[in-house]
């Protein structure tokens, strides 16, 4: 794997993972065979996870009908957070 700086890859195309086994994402520019390694830098656990990260402090609680906009988001999310950890 290769470590560059950002300015290296300005206006590229990358394919971008996050590996949480090193804690970096790994980036692949398209059309490549070249693997970036990209150091988080300034990202709080928030930031990767989004809104989702409070969810799964949440009990399974039932929802009372009819759904609000919001709490249907919110048990989508649940449902696609089915046996992740944080």
């Amino acid at each position: 794997m290769t470590t560059i700086s950002a300015p290296a890859f300005r206006n590229q195309i990358l394919e971008l993972r996050f590996d949480a086994t090193q804690g970096c994402f790994l980036g692949q520019l398209v059309g490549s065979d070249i693997t970036l390694t990209i150091a988080p830098q300034g990202l709080t656990k928030t930031d990767l996870m989004g809104e989702l990260g409070h969810l799964l402090a949440l009990p399974m609680y039932q929802l009372a009908l009819p759904f609000t906009h919001e709490a249907w988001r919110q048990l989508e999310y649940t449902r696609v957070l089915t046996g992740t950890t944080s």
